[in-house]
Parts: structure tokens; sequence; C-alpha cells
């Protein structure tokens, strides 16, 4: 098991817009020492865990490398300036040059930034997650998508001849890429996964203290790329908030706590119900929208301003199949659980605690 604090926080010192990927899987190779990625033609990395007892797996695992790239300034000449005697562009030794780097603030359990970039946990907290899971050697097809931030277009080229390729038929494409909470996403632009799936993901995750549910209002990741092919295509929170803005930031007690529940999860077999071949309608990919580098707070607007933060002084509560009750609050410095009064033959925080300090890995040069 990795360092999943430390992780994210190595993997998001910088910002890697497209093109500079390569830089951010140098990072994820270093950390994963001895795990063989490969690399497609469409720049995409991959790598690839069959079962315990060698039979295949059905289920891919999905994230992307690259994020939005919103900086202290813009440098719309390159470093360069008009020479008004010349008329052209020269150098300009005074221009600020941009190193790409991204101060971390902490505030809480949630880490930010100075205000002067983004952060890039969208999507650096679902790589981190997936990082986990292989180095736990959770059964799966893991790609880390290029490009998603342009258009999904890494994922996009995959799709096309996903068919084609020489891995095991996929029934089930998962994304960690979505902002909050709760949400196991069924809808981008077109019902991607069954109520049914999305319904047994969320029971599964909940009994370790979660409250996912089924979440109609997704936008557009990778995964919906594959619906055509997969028959159930999701999206799952990762616990940041204010995407795409120089406000964004993450919860890394949740992120902390997904990416270990990650591994416990019975991921084969979940159920497949959505018919691939009725619903799908042409790949989405041609109305993705393109994203301004907003420095408001509002963190993702489409069709009007959605507020990303969750409410201030919020309770939920939820039970699980263990029919322990337990309720988080969050006050505006992350959720603070509130201990239940009675406890069961699951010894939750016990479990929690030993999976946090399992074979734990610092990352390299921390």
């Amino acid at each position: 098991m990795i360092n999943i604090k430390e992780t994210f926080l190595a993997l998001t010192t910088r910002r890697y817009p497209k093109g500079t990927e390569d830089i951010a899987m140098d990072l994820v190779k270093g950390m994963l020492p001895d795990v063989k990625f490969e690399k497609d033609e469409f720049d995409n990395y991959y790598t690839y865990i069959p079962k315990a007892d060698g039979s295949d797996s059905d289920t891919m695992f999905t994230s992307h490398l690259d994020t939005i790239n919103s900086g202290p300034y813009t440098s719309y000449n390159n470093g360069k300036k008009w020479d008004t005697e010349l008329k052209k562009y020269v150098e300009d030794p005074d221009a600020k040059v941009d190193d790409m780097g991204v101060v971390h603030v902490m505030d809480g359990d949630f880490v930010k930034t100075d205000g002067e970039t983004n952060l890039g946990a969208d999507d650096k907290a679902g790589t981190t997650i997936m990082m986990n899971m292989i180095s736990e050697k959770v059964p799966g097809l893991y790609y880390f998508f290029m490009g998603e931030e342009s258009g999904c277009v890494g994922s996009s080229n995959l799709s096309r001849v996903f068919t084609s390729k020489e891995h095991p038929k996929m029934n089930k494409c998962i994304s960690f890429d979505r902002r909050g909470y709760d949400s196991i996403i069924t809808e981008q632009h077109g019902v991607c996964a069954s109520d049914e799936f999305a319904n047994e993901l969320s029971k599964r995750l909940n009994e370790y203290g979660f409250w996912f549910k089924p979440d109609p209002t997704g936008v557009y990741t990778d995964s919906a790329e594959f619906t055509d092919v997969i028959p159930e295509c999701s999206n799952i929170s990762c616990g940041y908030f204010s995407e795409h803005t120089k406000s964004e930031k993450q919860d890394l007690e949740f992120l902390e706590l997904l990416g270990i529940v990650a591994t416990q999860i019975d991921w084969e077999t979940l159920p497949i119900v959505r018919d691939k071949d009725k619903i799908y309608s042409g790949k989405k990919s041609k109305t993705y929208r393109s994203y301004s580098h907003w420095d408001d707070d509002y963190g993702y607007a489409y069709g009007g301003s959605y507020n990303s933060y969750p409410s201030k002084k919020k309770s939920k509560s939820y039970s699980s199949s263990t029919n322990t009750s337990k309720t988080y609050t969050d006050d505006g410095d992350g959720l603070k659980e509130t201990k239940p009064t009675s406890t069961t033959d699951f010894d939750f925080d016990k479990w929690y605690g030993e999976q946090k300090t399992k074979s734990w890995e610092t990352t390299p040069g921390s």
C-alpha cells in the first residue's frame, strides 16, 4: 500500500497541461517501480492485473494524467514583447517564466493552493486511488489517459479501436474523476450505467462509512467514451471541489479512506444490466465542451453557475449492512465523524488503522 496523502501531494506539486503527461507518468512509475506500464499508440498508459487465480478481470479503471493549466499570469507571447521600431516580437528579458509549480496550503482536512494556480486534484485524486489499487494488486485493466481536459483525446481515440485490442473483454469501466463525496454517475450525455449497478456499488462502498448514491448529473469524462463497447460505465466522487479554478481543493481524509476502501471492494461481481447496443447514440466527445480557467469560486458551471462547495454545518447519516450508523459533519474544516454509540463485530476504526499502516511506503524523495 502506498502513502496516499504523500503520493497525492507529490503528484500535485505542478500542473500538467496536455502534452506534459509523460512527466506525470514518470512520477507514477517512480512510485510503483515494480509495475510494468505499457504505452499505447495514443500516448495513454496502462497495466493489467488478472485475478488471483489467473483468470481474467472484466473491470477497467480510468483516471487522466493531464490537468487544466491556470497559472499566476498568462504569457500570451511566450516570453516576447512587441518592438515598435522593428515592428516584430523580440525576446523580453523581463518576461516572467511560469515554472508550472503549485504551492500547497493546508486548511483542516483539505489541501488547496495559494490562490495563484489550480491544484490539479482533477485528476490526480483518481490517479492516486488507482496507484494504491495497483499496489494492492486489485484485478483490473488500469488506464491513465492523456488529454481528458482537451476533449477526452486519449480515451476517445482508444475507444474507437478498443474491441480490437488484445485484452480481456471488459464489462465495467469506472473512472475516478468526479467532484464531491457521494456520486456514482449513471448519465454522461446519456445513460452510461444502470441503476442496479450504481445501487450495488453504492451499497458496497457505504458499508465502509460513505454515503454514495446513483447520480444522473454527470458531465463527461473518459469512461463515457466507452459506452458503445462496455455495458456499465461510471464515474466516482473523489472528494475534490471547485475543479478547473484557482479555488480547487481536495479533502485528503476522504481521499485516503476511499483509496483504502477501493482495495476492499469486490469489483468483479457487480451486476451488469445496461444494454450498450440499445442506448448508445454516437461518440459524445464530439460535443464535449472546453472549460475556461475561471478565477471565481463557483467550481463548475454548465449552463449556469454551480457552487461545488458542501454546505456548511451539514450532517449526513447513513446505515450500512453492519447495522452501524455513522454521522459526519462538515463545519468548514472538512468532514468530522460523530462516533457511533454502538459497535458491531466489525471494528471499522481498527481495520482502517491497520490498513493505513499496512506495508506503508513513503513517497520517494519525501
